[in-house]
């Protein structure tokens, strides 16, 4: 799933992990000119919500997301 904020910087969140083994939703974001966009990311959430709601916090905005 991913998601653009207002300052047109994209964040996206993908499953990680083995078969058989417990699944981890990986938050990050695009490398920018300069690096990464967000210092703090890539992290890694139990759940698909809990990553969700961290990016959110993150850019402080209400995100819509789409699959891709």
């Amino acid at each position: 799933m991913q998601a653009t904020t207002k300052r047109n910087e994209r964040l996206y969140v993908a499953e990680s992990g083995e078969p058989e083994a417990h699944i981890l939703y990986c938050l990050d974001c695009d490398m920018g000119e300069f690096g990464k966009q967000f210092m703090e990311l890539p992290r890694f959430y139990r759940t698909e919500r809990g990553a969700r709601a961290a990016a959110a916090r993150l850019v402080d905005e209400k995100l819509v997301w789409v699959k891709p």
